[in-house]
């Protein structure tokens, strides 16, 4: 595993960790910050349109 790939996991998890706590304009940012990492991750994609 690269270290990008690495880096936008730390992101995805610290997302869904800010929007199980209501915070979403930080989980978008982190959603986008990982989606940048590695843009061909699904999860990403996905979990950052569930914030809209």
């Amino acid at each position: 595993m690269n270290e990008s790939w690495e880096q936008a996991r730390e992101a995805f998890v610290r997302g869904i960790a800010l929007f199980g706590d209501g915070q979403y304009e930080p989980a978008d940012e982190a959603f986008t910050q990982a989606l940048a990492l590695a843009p061909g991750r699904a999860a990403s994609c996905a979990t950052r349109g569930i914030g809209y």
